[in-house]
């Protein structure tokens, strides 16, 4: 399956609007962005969890390849840091654009052109 940035934000969007001891399920994000499939939304949730952006549990399904997260809890702070740096749209697109330049997707690809970007910004800021 090829990595989406564009569905890894809409997760940590999710994620983050979550109440203290809220919990999210794939169902739930199906509900909330349904132009992805919960196989899709499956999918990006893993990627987010083994690249320590969310917490939650996967746990392995009978006949299914890939574990099923069960639940999200929270972002961790590395996925609260990635958010920051990818919140706007300004800045999303211009990462997406230099990764898309660069020929990379993964997320920490993403998140350190996202965060090069935001740098580049507040230089700028200083330096007009």
């Amino acid at each position: 399956m090829k990595f989406s940035p564009d569905c890894a934000r809409d997760i940590t969007l999710a994620v983050e609007a979550l109440e203290p001891n809220e919990i999210l399920t794939v169902p739930k994000l199906a509900e909330m962005y349904p132009d992805y499939s919960e196989d899709v939304l499956n999918y990006h949730c893993l990627k987010l969890y083994e690249a320590g952006m969310i917490t939650g549990a996967a746990v392995p399904v009978t006949r299914c390849l890939l574990p099923q997260v069960a639940r999200i809890t929270s972002l961790t702070y590395q996925g609260h840091q990635l958010l920051e740096d990818i919140r706007t749209d300004t800045t999303w697109k211009k990462a997406k654009d230099i990764a898309s330049e660069l020929g990379v997707q993964s997320i920490h690809a993403l998140a350190g052109i996202a965060a090069s970007v935001v740098k580049a910004k507040i230089l700028k800021h200083f330096n007009p």
